[in-house]
């Protein structure tokens, strides 16, 4: 099982990486785009599968029309923003609300616990939003991008194995059995001690994390990663609680040893907007 999850990952990280380095504007935007319209394909089967489990009616089409939705709306932010110049992804407002809807959005649903009444609406417009932030962290530079993902990949990577030693008290077992709140805690650590270090890196002063010890000092810094770490585990418990409703363990099968790309990217679809929120309060 280990060597179809490496190989996937160094495929994905062999497209993606390149995409994101070069030169050529457009091929970030595209490569994530490709990726957010399978989730979304991916998030409307899982809402299709839950309505056929409680017995409701739906349309077999729905989870490509979402797919389909989330593309042509990517499209024409990317229009609006190359072509016109209108620039909505550089308004803090917008970004801090979404993020604060995810947080206190996602907190109510997973106490019911609930996650697929509004589920499209809900699937197109955190999708949408996730990409966007992609797209307007990535003119950040390269390596503020990758610190903005960093913490979200340090959180779930510290998470799973201090998890798997340590942990004792469930997070959310009516959700996801497997995750401890020890594991919560040792992913969030992490995050900080690795942060905080980065940060005083010389090469690295252009970073969401530097700039946030710079400008904020550690503990606003501090304040900023946990709120990230916070919002990543919202949605990774979000995609578990669709996935349960729907009856699957993963939400595809395109990435062999790794399940579906919603599978992959749930942490991001949260964290990422409130990255961008952060990111545009240190420029202003």
């Amino acid at each position: 099982m280990l060597l179809p999850r490496v190989l996937t990952a160094l495929v994905l990280l062999a497209v993606l990486v390149p995409a994101m380095m070069t030169s050529q504007w457009w091929a970030w935007p595209f490569a994530t785009l490709v990726l957010l319209a399978i989730a979304a394909y991916e998030w409307g089967r899982l809402l299709s599968l839950a309505a056929a489990k409680k017995g409701r009616r739906y349309q077999a089409s729905q989870p490509v029309l979402l797919g389909l939705s989330v593309v042509i709306a990517s499209l024409a932010y990317l229009h609006l923003r190359t072509a016109t110049g209108f620039v909505p992804g550089e308004a803090l407002w917008l970004w801090a609300g979404i993020a604060a809807a995810w947080f206190i959005g996602g907190l109510w649903r997973l106490s019911r616990p609930e996650a697929s009444s509004g589920g499209y609406l809900v699937a197109f417009f955190g999708l949408l939003a996730c990409w966007v932030a992609l797209f307007e962290l990535h003119k950040f530079g390269v390596a503020w991008l990758l610190s903005a993902l960093a913490i979200v990949w340090v959180a779930d990577i510290g998470a799973y194995f201090v998890g798997r030693q340590f942990g004792r008290r469930k997070l959310a077992p009516r959700v996801s059995p497997g995750k401890s709140w020890e594991g919560a805690f040792g992913g969030w650590v992490l995050v900080l001690i690795i942060a905080w270090s980065l940060a005083a890196a010389p090469g690295l002063a252009l970073t969401l994390n530097a700039q946030a010890v710079a400008l904020w000092s550690p503990l606003g810094a501090a304040l900023v990663m946990s709120m990230l770490v916070v919002l990543s585990i919202i949605g990774d418990l979000f995609e578990s609680l669709l996935k349960r409703q729907a009856g699957e363990k993963d939400s595809g099968w395109i990435l062999p040893g790794h399940g579906g790309v919603l599978d992959r990217i749930d942490a991001l679809i949260p964290a990422m907007p409130a990255a961008l929120a952060a990111s545009l309060w240190l420029v202003a």
